[in-house]
């Protein structure tokens, strides 16, 4: 299963809550900015749920072929 979140790019707001970001490989479109902007991911960093290095790479990285999407068929990405 793939879980793409669109609407939020603020670090005060999240569509999806700690648990569900903690469950996923999680992949952004931008490095950079990902841990000023993406509030699911930096709630979940305050929270516990996962650490700084959750983040898997970039969307692009994975369709350039060089990061790895999903690993199995039983794995969420995000």
């Amino acid at each position: 299963m793939h879980v793409n979140l669109v609407g939020s790019s603020a670090a005060d707001a999240r569509e999806v809550d700690g648990d569900v970001v903690a469950r996923t490989r999680f992949f952004f479109d931008f490095r950079p900015s990902a841990l000023d902007q993406v509030g699911e991911l930096l709630h979940a960093i305050a929270t516990g749920r996962v650490a700084e290095d959750h983040n898997v790479g970039e969307i692009g990285e994975v369709s350039a072929g060089d990061c790895v999407g999903r690993k199995s068929a039983d794995e969420i990405t995000l």
